[in-house]
């Protein structure tokens, strides 16, 4: 009956290991992350520096982080995270308030636009799949760019 029982001998196992890993990805994520958006935002004429757009990461995306998980109040702290980016953004890039907004609708507007795209193309796949005749017109159309 001991036999079934293994030790582990490793105080550093493997979760251990990941737990730090995942730490540090996530350190690493958020500075790439605030990286792309500082240039998102020069681009939009924001003034201030790297440093600053980071804030504005840290600090919009923390209620998400503190509430997203509980139901119903995860979408208002997604909700508030927004309105925190568009007004930190304005504030600590000296730049208007609807610019700053425009500034974070073009990419969840690309966003959506994409996912419809997807949603069409695996709809008109899976059509012709179950329509051989759809499947033949579909072929029959000549596109020319």
């Amino acid at each position: 009956i001991l036999s079934d029982v293994t030790i582990e001998r490793n105080p550093f196992s493997k979760d251990f290991f990941a737990t730090i890993f995942s730490y540090l990805f996530g350190l690493l994520f958020f500075f790439v992350i605030a990286g792309i958006l500082h240039l998102w935002i020069k681009i939009f004429r924001g003034k201030a520096n790297y440093s600053g757009t980071y804030k504005v990461l840290v600090y919009g995306l923390t209620p998400g982080y503190l509430f997203g998980w509980i139901p119903f109040f995860g979408w208002l702290a997604s909700i508030y995270n927004f309105v925190l980016f568009v007004i930190g953004t304005s504030v600590m890039h000296k730049i208007s308030r609807a610019r700053s907004f425009v500034l974070y609708i073009i990419p969840v507007m690309i966003i959506i636009m994409f996912v419809i795209l997807l949603v069409a193309l695996l709809a008109l796949v899976s059509m012709t799949a179950l329509d051989p005749e759809l499947a033949e017109i579909l072929n029959n159309i000549k596109i020319t760019l």
